[in-house]
């Protein structure tokens, strides 16, 4: 009987399975890789070549990830923006536009200017040096011209964050709130990462509601 049982098992296809899967299960699962995780790496390897090698016209590629769910994928979305909006195309203006970057961080806005009128001078469609001349200009205190250049910005790139948040910034400073409120979610309805911008917009519609307290 013994022998006739052996041969049962060896012939029934269920039995001989139970051996051979039990004891390979864990290295075959190991070698499937997760498909999630290899298409959220391809993307961001994507997103790290366009970083490093993409220009102005290739930011319509990733701005759509500024809403994935991966919040990795919409932070180095994010920075990948900023660099292909930094890029002119000609070598010689993107080292000019860095040096005028270089002097907004340290706060001489003067120098940033008079080296950012050079760069739109030579490159007038590149909207990124009109977006930092914007910038050093509001933080000069120049307003007028700060608007002037975000409007030239934003007709270069309709889908400037930056420039769009800057714009509520320079309202903002001219105590037009409803403008502010109206330009800064603008900027977050592109870019809902934002998260300065979006406790600005709270901030502000709780400051109108105190003024409309105090005028009652």
């Amino acid at each position: 009987m013994l022998a006739v049982a052996s041969g049962v098992a060896a012939s029934d296809p269920a039995a001989r399975s139970q051996g051979p899967d039990a004891r390979g299960r864990a290295s075959a699962v190991r070698a499937v890789p997760d498909e999630a995780a290899v298409q959220r790496e391809l993307r961001l390897k994507r997103i790290a070549r366009l970083r490093q090698q993409g220009r102005g016209s290739d930011a319509h590629r990733l701005l759509p990830m500024l809403k994935d769910p991966d919040a990795e994928i919409r932070r180095q979305a994010e920075l990948a923006i900023w660099s292909v909006w930094g890029r002119s195309g000609n070598a010689d203006v993107d080292r000019l536009f860095r040096a005028g970057v270089q002097q907004i961080g340290r706060e001489a806005y003067d120098d940033a200017i008079e080296i950012l009128s050079r760069v739109v001078d030579n490159k007038p469609d590149f909207a990124e040096a009109w977006n930092k001349r914007a910038t050093a200009r509001f933080m000069a205190g120049d307003l007028v011209g700060a608007l002037d250049d975000v409007e030239r910005a934003l007709s270069l790139v309709p889908e400037h964050f930056g420039s769009l948040a800057g714009y509520g910034h320079i309202y903002f400073r001219l105590d037009d709130l409803d403008r502010a409120i109206h330009y800064w979610e603008r900027a977050l309805a592109i870019n809902p990462n934002l998260d300065g911008i979006a406790r600005s917009v709270e901030a502000v519609r709780r400051l109108q509601v105190g003024r409309g307290r105090l005028s009652t």
